[in-house]
């Protein structure tokens, strides 16, 4: 159990693509939240909304 803590597995990932301290998506331009959240059977709004008030929210908005 990890509580606020998530762990991705990068083993597949060829070495050298990463590093710690590198940011990930897990949804957003490049990752459909919908297809997140069918990964995860559940919908898009679930998603948004189970996030807890604790986690840090980052709102990034295409240029105009």
């Amino acid at each position: 159990m990890t509580m606020d803590l998530t762990i991705f597995d990068v083993t597949d990932v060829p070495e050298g693509a990463i590093r710690a301290g590198d940011y990930i998506e897990l949804f957003g331009p490049n990752i459909a939240l919908d297809d997140v959240a069918r990964a995860g059977g559940t919908i898009g709004y679930e998603m948004l909304t189970s996030i807890g008030l604790r986690h840090e929210r980052r709102y990034l908005y295409p240029d105009n």
